[in-house]
């Protein structure tokens, strides 16, 4: 699996992150008719809306300065093998597949995240660490 922090770029990580959201939000602006808006996620919820996302972002910024990082954006990749395993794993139905990375990614890779950030135990918040897919 291949995690990446990704650069903040012009926008910066300093300030409002409704910029990464709107984004991240593309997909959703071009749906089909009767096609579900794919939601944000995490190890407590599978429908977190954008704007919860921005609003705990923005305003979880208790102890840092004007200038501190307050969002980071991660990039996280399977292998082609771990999506080969995946398959397996589901009988390659995407929506189980979909599910299975989602359950990895809220699980697994944000409490590895957490703990590299300073932080200890399980997330319990649903709105600590939202992701995309």
């Amino acid at each position: 699996m291949f995690v990446k922090a990704a650069n903040p770029g012009k926008g910066g990580n300093a300030g409002s992150c409704s910029g990464l959201v709107g984004y991240l939000e593309k997909e959703n602006k071009e749906l089909a008719p009767g096609q579900q808006p794919e939601m944000w996620f995490n190890a407590g919820r599978q429908d977190i809306t954008p704007q919860e996302v921005i609003n705990h972002i923005d305003n979880n910024k208790k102890g840092l300065s004007a200038t501190a990082s307050k969002f980071f954006e991660v990039d996280i990749c399977p292998s082609s093998k771990e999506l080969q395993h995946l398959e397996k794993l589901t009988g390659g139905q995407p929506e189980k597949m979909k599910a299975a990375l989602k359950d990895y990614v809220s699980n697994e890779v944000m409490e590895e995240y957490a703990k590299a950030a300073g932080k200890r135990g399980r997330v319990e918040d649903p709105a600590n660490f939202p992701a995309k897919t």
